[in-house]
């Protein structure tokens, strides 16, 4: 066994930087072999389809793509559908939503649809330019401006109650550093002391936001102060407190960035900002840096104070967590963008690794290493030694996100049967088979939708509003369908109230009646075409499932249609849909559907 480790790690180790999709293949070869695990056969083409478009886009395939891409001979197929799938416009809403709920966890700025809905927009159009994720990093970490025409600096904007969080949150989410705990205390387990964590905190001892009413910002840019001003905060109109205000307007003026949603977007997010809220009360942050203000670490044997003074303790500049300083070009040099920088260098020993297991982890359902977000102390008996290698491949190829996505679903690894071959305690941690996971709750909505034929009437109905609807619509389903844990489980837990939700929500059984439209009249037109229930149960398992029924689970629905009264010994009656209505709402509130697998 220790020769092949050996050898394995001499391949890994070759001065290449580039890694296949083979050389993952022989590095887990070479670890089933020395450790006796048997991996999984390899899944069908409809279960393939299912589970990339499940990671890649954030929803179930459509019924007419199954049987196509199942008929296709190429043996290249399966890269051209992952190729097909990092350039559908889908993909950036899918996994912008993923980077949304790990990066905005702050609980108002999460139900403030003012300030998460630009986000949104902005991260999908990063990702689906492919702008490379260093890039993407410095301006979540530097971003100024406005939190709506540069949305970027939410991230930074929503830790201003405490900004202290935010440099736990940041060394953890980007860096895969657990430092928090060295906030109050040397951390007892690793190297991190308090003056690491407030040498890092320093970085963002200047930051500042102020609120500006979102119809001011062309005003500021124009150097229209008065006009930038909120009604209610003229302080009475005095005139030294209007000045101070200008004052402090002109120097944002002086630091506002080029907006980064591009103009349409960018037009139709004010728009959806302003509907039904008056201009003067509708109002954005912007966020800058101040000229001074220097770290503390608080002494915490010192009696409380007035929280509107310094605190006690001592004072502490920024430091990076390799222990070296930073040497300011200039005093007044945007200290962040100057963490940032350090952060995404190539010779950073966290930045890539924590992006790389994050990425395995989305995909294959745990990391490289576990935890996801501690890549800077990997427990023994990890894949580390293919973490570093795969980092390095990242930064080499210019931190090419969708490249990553692309190398790590062409694996054998990643299409691997959820089917164990033995019962080696192994297999999970050698990825010999693959994972369940449950639905991401943006996953499940939008499958849902696609589902039951939702999305067509939800348009039609929506209009111009359609973005508003289906937010709303989405903030009330991820209430009952997050996930809290963070954890990968084998087994699907869904809870009571989800179940209630399933059983008894409005929307989902409107979307199951057999209108002019929608997934259910689709099957009954098939049924009375085909002259055989089979046809439309067909249509059914295709939408729900993105597979084709089996011969016994075709009878049993033919059996119930036929008790419903929907069929007559197989064959389609006019005026009894429900039963069709039923079958569906069976299927997608299944754990088969619930599941990404």
């Amino acid at each position: 066994m220790k020769t092949r480790i050996l050898a394995l790690a001499a391949a890994l180790a070759a001065n290449a930087w580039a890694v296949t999709p083979q050389d993952i293949e022989r590095y887990f070869q070479a670890r089933w072999s020395s450790q006796g695990v048997t991996p999984s056969a390899t899944v069908a083409d409809a279960v393939f389809l299912r589970r990339a478009w499940l990671d890649l886009v954030g929803v179930v395939p459509s019924p007419e793509d199954v049987p196509a891409f199942e008929a296709e001979r190429d043996p290249a197929k399966r890269s051209r559908l992952i190729d097909r799938l990092l350039s559908d416009p889908r993909f950036g809403q899918a996994w912008g939503n993923r980077f949304k709920n790990l990066l905005l966890e702050n609980s108002d700025v999460a139900k403030n649809r003012r300030l998460i809905h630009p986000f949104e927009l902005w991260l999908a159009q990063s990702l689906n330019s492919n702008l490379p994720y260093d890039r993407l990093v410095r301006k979540l970490i530097a971003g100024q401006g406005s939190v709506h025409e540069n949305p970027e600096g939410s991230y930074v904007a929503q830790f201003r109650e405490s900004p202290e969080a935010l440099t736990g949150h940041m060394a953890k989410r980007f860096l895969g550093v657990q430092i928090q705990c060295a906030q109050c205390h040397d951390h007892p387990f690793e190297k991190w002391k308090r003056k690491d964590f407030y040498g890092l905190h320093a970085f963002f001892a200047r930051v500042k936001d102020v609120p500006v009413p979102l119809d001011g910002l062309a005003a500021l840019r124009a150097g229209k102060f008065d006009e930038a001003l909120f009604a209610a905060q003229k302080e009475g109109r005095d005139p030294r407190k209007q000045q101070r205000r200008a004052r402090v307007l002109e120097q944002l003026a002086s630091q506002l960035p080029e907006p980064s949603l591009k103009p349409d977007a960018l037009a139709a997010e004010m728009a959806l900002m302003n509907k039904g809220k008056p201009p003067e009360k509708a109002r954005t942050f912007v966020v800058v840096d101040r000229p001074r203000g220097e770290a503390v670490i608080p002494d915490l044997k010192a009696p409380p104070g007035d929280k509107s003074k310094r605190p006690a303790g001592e004072e502490v500049h920024p430091r990076f967590l390799d222990g070296t300083a930073p040497t300011w070009p200039d005093p007044f040099v945007n200290r962040r963008e100057e963490l940032a920088a350090w952060m995404t260098d190539k010779k950073n020993p966290y930045f890539a690794r924590a992006l790389v297991n994050r990425v395995w982890s989305v995909l294959l359902g745990r990391g490289l290493i576990e935890p996801v977000d501690n890549v800077a102390a990997p427990a023994e008996k990890t894949h580390a030694l293919l973490l570093d290698r795969l980092a390095a491949h990242f930064v080499e190829s210019g931190c090419d996100f969708k490249g990553l996505l692309r190398l790590i679903a062409s694996t054998s690894v990643y299409q691997r049967s959820i089917a164990p071959s033995t019962k080696n305690a192994k297999d999970r941690a050698e990825f010999a088979h693959g994972s369940t996971r449950p639905m991401e709750p943006e996953q499940l909505f939008t499958s849902l939708l696609a589902a039951t034929g939702a999305e067509e009437a939800l348009r039609a109905k929506g209009g111009e509003n359609i973005e508003v609807m289906r937010s709303r619509m989405m903030d009330r389903f991820a209430k009952v369908f997050e996930n809290d844990s963070g954890e990968e489980d084998e087994q699907f837990h869904g809870s009571l109230t989800q179940a209630l939700f399933l059983l008894n929500a409005p929307a989902l059984h409107r979307s199951l009646a057999a209108g002019p439209t929608g997934t259910v009249r689709q099957a009954i037109e098939a049924a009375f075409h085909a002259g055989a229930a089979a046809a439309g149960i067909a249509h059914l398992y295709l939408a729900a499932f993105a597979r084709s029924p089996t011969p016994e689970e075709s009878l049993a629905a033919t059996q119930y249609l036929d008790a419903s009264g929907a069929t007559q010994a197989g064959r389609p009656l006019r005026g009894k849909p429900q039963g069709w209505s039923d079958l569906l709402w069976s299927m997608v509130t299944s754990a088969e559907f619930l599941v990404n697998h």
